[in-house]
């Protein structure tokens, strides 16, 4: 368990670097920074998936890092803002992205990591 709070602890860490850098380079028009993080901890979660069956140490690790790196909230405030924004099209995009290549990179990497 400790494992995992550790990733947790460093995974929330580098989701705000990734996400301030990302913002700071592309500007705040859309939430790359958010996406980027959800799909990636996607991947991160359905190969820590397999990779727990086989050595659980580095699992518990790896779900805890993908766990504090996405984020639900930060994903549900992008879309209120987008909508103030009356930023329609731009919302419509963001969901669909976060949630379909979210729920494929999860289920591709856990199936190839069992």
């Amino acid at each position: 368990m400790l494992l995992g709070v550790i990733g947790c602890s460093v995974g929330g860490v580098a989701r705000h670097v990734v996400s301030t850098a990302l913002t700071a380079w592309w500007g705040d028009r859309f939430p790359w920074g958010t996406l980027l993080v959800n799909v990636t901890g996607s991947v991160l979660l359905g190969y820590g998936l397999g990779l727990a069956l086989r050595y659980p140490e580095w699992g518990n690790i790896l779900v805890g890092f993908s766990g504090g790196f996405t984020t639900f909230s930060t994903f549900s405030l992008d879309n209120l803002n987008l909508l103030s924004q009356g930023r329609r099209g731009a919302l419509g995009c963001y969901i669909l992205l976060n949630l379909s290549m979210g729920v494929l990179a999860f289920y591709a990497c856990a199936v190839l990591s069992i």
